[in-house]
């Protein structure tokens, strides 16, 4: 990425700065969606809502990054929130 980045003219401070917060950063979550999903499914509260923001991910780099991590995970997911309720 550093590489990627001084390619395109970005200053080095800058790009010091956004590879430490992609890399190292506790504001990134690095959860797939399926243990999000199962996470709230099994807190003992009721999920009234699950909304999710897409992207759209250029074929290449989703193809690129199955090929490196895996299968099976939406690469489009931008965010998400929960709207969750105390059982009654």
């Amino acid at each position: 990425m550093k590489e990627y980045l001084a390619e395109k003219s970005i200053p080095t401070k800058d790009i010091d700065c956004i590879i430490d917060w992609v890399f190292h950063s506790n504001e990134v979550n690095r959860i797939d969606m399926t243990k999000i999903a199962k996470a709230y499914t099994n807190s003992g509260l009721i999920v009234l809502e699950a909304n999710s923001v897409r992207v759209d991910v250029p074929d290449t780099t989703l193809a690129e990054l199955r090929r490196r991590y895996r299968d099976g995970i939406d690469y489009g997911i931008n965010g998400v929130t929960y709207v969750l309720a105390k059982p009654a």
